[in-house]
């Protein structure tokens, strides 16, 4: 494995991360793939959450991630009414239960068009956020209080909903720094019955789109020349 020569190639690999697994997870089968130590991501993605994962390859590559972390971001998923949870998604436990009531389409677009443009959204408390250089899910399954953070984002625009009682499906384009999960329970209280996100698919980064992306599968089988020639160039 590469180490401190110079990476045999340098760019970018985009991955389709599955559920259950880190963002780490994908690096380090990458690291084994690939035969190099210096391998980023740009963004990272929930363990629940499948879809893109953009890696960067080599020391060169790991200097850009900045550039890479502002670009916006795509995202389908599911949030289903009714129900909210600690984590704001399904992995979580419940921690409060309300009776739906019968939505229609329309009222739905209007309280998700309350949430678009830029707003500050809460912060999940179970999340990579980081304060005083520790991620807020470390003191929580710690059982430590941590006071609730607001981010500044922006919700280019929920492209696609639909409804089929209790989930509403949806496609969103939102700026970088974004929990979709905060969403999730953002319009679950817009509508006055709780929800949290079932399900969650980046599609895109930027211009770079998930049916340009390599499966695990694949990450781990290729043989290394055909990983390279995956690699995409930095500019």
């Amino acid at each position: 494995m590469q180490n401190n020569e110079v990476a045999p190639i340098s760019g970018i690999l985009l991955v389709d991360k599955p559920s259950d697994w880190s963002s780490h997870d994908i690096i380090n089968v990458a690291r084994r793939s690939m035969g190099i130590r210096k391998i980023g991501h740009a963004g990272t993605l929930d363990p629940m959450a499948t879809g893109l994962l953009i890696l960067l390859v080599s020391r060169t590559a790991t200097k850009l991630q900045n550039k890479f972390l502002k670009l916006s971001k795509t995202y389908e998923g599911i949030a289903e009414l009714g129900s909210e949870t600690d984590t704001w998604d399904a992995y979580g436990g419940i921690t409060n239960t309300c009776e739906v009531p019968e939505f229609d389409l329309p009222t739905i677009h209007k309280h998700a068009k309350k949430l678009t443009g830029s707003f500050e959204h809460i912060v999940p408390l179970y999340s990579a956020k980081k304060v005083n250089g520790r991620p807020m899910h470390r003191y929580m399954r710690e059982g430590r209080i941590v006071e609730e953070r607001k981010a500044l984002i922006t919700v280019h625009e929920w492209e696609e909903i639909s409804y089929s009682k209790p989930n509403i499906k949806f496609t969103v384009n939102v700026s970088s720094g974004t929990y979709v999960r905060s969403l999730a329970y953002m319009l679950g209280r817009e509508l006055g019955c709780g929800g949290h996100l079932t399900r969650l698919r980046r599609t895109r980064v930027g211009d770079f789109d998930i049916k340009n992306a390599i499966t695990v599968e694949e990450l781990r089988s290729l043989p290394q020349e055909e990983l390279y020639k995956r690699v995409m160039p930095l500019n």
